[in-house]
C-alpha cells in the first residue's frame, strides 16, 4: 500500500506544511519589527528637531517681548529722507564708482605698458578712438589679418 503523499514516504525527510507557515510568519514578524524600529527612530529624531525649533522660537519670542528690536534705527535711505540727503548719497556713490573706474584704467594701462615692453611695441597705448595703427610686429599683423577675416564673415561655405 503506497502512502498518499510521496513527500511523507519513510525514506524521505518531511518539511511539513505547518513548518513552512511558521517560517513565513516568523520572517514577516521580524521584518515588521525591523521596519517599526527604523520608523520609530525616524519619528524620535523628528520630535527632537521639532523641540529644538520650538525652543528657538521661544527664545525669539522672548527677545521680541523684551523689546530688543523696538529701538532699531531706521535704515538709510528711507522714505523719510529729504531729497538733499538722497542726492548727496547718489553723488557720493557716483564719485566712488568714478574712483574705482580710474583705478581700474590705471591698472590696465600699466599692464598694457608692461606687455608692450615685452612684445617690443613702440606705441605704449593703442589708438582706441581712431583707426587701428599700423602693425608693430608680425604677431600683431597676423592678429589684424585674422580680425579682418572674421569681420568679413569667414567660416561656413556660402557666407559672405
Amino acid at each position: 500500500d503506497a502512502p498518499a503523499n510521496p513527500a511523507s514516504s519513510p525514506g524521505r525527510a518531511s518539511i511539513g506544511f505547518c513548518t513552512v507557515w511558521f517560517w513565513l510568519w516568523f520572517g514577516l514578524i521580524v521584518a515588521w519589527l525591523v521596519s517599526a524600529f527604523f520608523l520609530l527612530r525616524w519619528l524620535w529624531r523628528q520630535a527632537v528637531k521639532l523641540g529644538a525649533a520650538l525652543g528657538r522660537l521661544g527664545d525669539a519670542t522672548e527677545r521680541l517681548d523684551k523689546g530688543h528690536f523696538a529701538a532699531a534705527p531706521i535704515p538709510e535711505p528711507s522714505i523719510y529722507s529729504s531729497w538733499d540727503e538722497l542726492l548727496a548719497r547718489v553723488d557720493a556713490r557716483q564719485q566712488r564708482i568714478a574712483g574705482r573706474r580710474e583705478r581700474r584704467a590705471a591698472r590696465r594701462a600699466a599692464t598694457y605698458q608692461a606687455w608692450s615692453e615685452l612684445a617690443g611695441w613702440s606705441d605704449p597705448q593703442p589708438d582706441l578712438d581712431g583707426e587701428p595703427t599700423a602693425p608693430r610686429s608680425q604677431v600683431e599683423a597676423a592678429m589684424a589679418g585674422l580680425a579682418a577675416k572674421v569681420a568679413g564673415g569667414i567660416g561656413r561655405p556660402g557666407r559672405t
